[in-house]
This record gives C-alpha cells, sequence and structure tokens, in this order.
C-alpha cells in the first residue's frame, strides 16, 4: 500500500479549515451576499498559486515543500496552518455582524501556500 504523502494531507486539512472559516465568517458576519467569502478565497488562492512561478526569480530563493523526510518535525509545525485558520472560524459566532474578509484573504494565502508545497512534493517524488 502506498503512502498518502503528507504536504498533500497538509493541504486538504487547509481546505477543510478554510471552509469552516468561511461558512463560519458566511452565517456569523454581515448581511452581504452569501458568495463573498466564497469567492475572495477562491480568487487570492488562485491569484496565490499563479503569481508563485515567478516570486523566487524575484526574489532569489529556493523553495521546497513544508514537509521533508530529513526533518520530521516540520509536520507538527505545519500543521500550525489549519489549527490558526480553525481559530480564525472560531472569531464570527463571537462578534456576529463583523465582517471577517481578512481572515479569509490569509486563509486563502495560507491554502496558496501548502498547495504549492503539496504540488512540490509530488513533482519530486
Amino acid at each position: 500500500m502506498k503512502r498518502i504523502d503528507p504536504n498533500v494531507l497538509l493541504a486538504v486539512s487547509t481546505l477543510l479549515s478554510l471552509a469552516v472559516l468561511v461558512m463560519s465568517a458566511t452565517v456569523f458576519g454581515p448581511a452581504d451576499p452569501p458568495w463573498r467569502y466564497v469567492a475572495t478565497a477562491a480568487v487570492v488562492t488562485v491569484a496565490f498559486l499563479a503569481l508563485q512561478p515567478f516570486v523566487p526569480r524575484f526574489m532569489k530563493m529556493n523553495k521546497g515543500p513544508l514537509i521533508i523526510p530529513e526533518a520530521p518535525g516540520a509536520a507538527v509545525w505545519a500543521a500550525i496552518y489549519p489549527g490558526l485558520i480553525m481559530l480564525a472560524a472560531i472569531l464570527p459566532p463571537l462578534f456576529p455582524g463583523v465582517s471577517f474578509g481578512l481572515a479569509v484573504v490569509i486563509g486563502g494565502v495560507i491554502l496558496g501556500s501548502t498547495i504549492e508545497s503539496a504540488i512540490m512534493s509530488i513533482r519530486r517524488a
């Protein structure tokens, strides 16, 4: 049986965490169109992934997957990403009527980075 790559699992768990944040912000947020947060998360994630091929060239940096076999502790540190998004999903019920668009944008960027990490990891294998 082949194992699932930990970077793919990280991307899936981050996606699920962002979905919970979007649902929470939509239900408890201001009376805006219900598709607002869904569209924001999708656009930010796609824009992040579309711009990533150009960033390492301008910044002169080497990028790799977030979780690598040489550093097994990285998986524990990478679990902070979905954890932070889940913590942000707790805020809309505590503060109803407040817009959490910035939290959705930050979650979209984090999701984009974990998807990019999963893609890099799959290409290396």
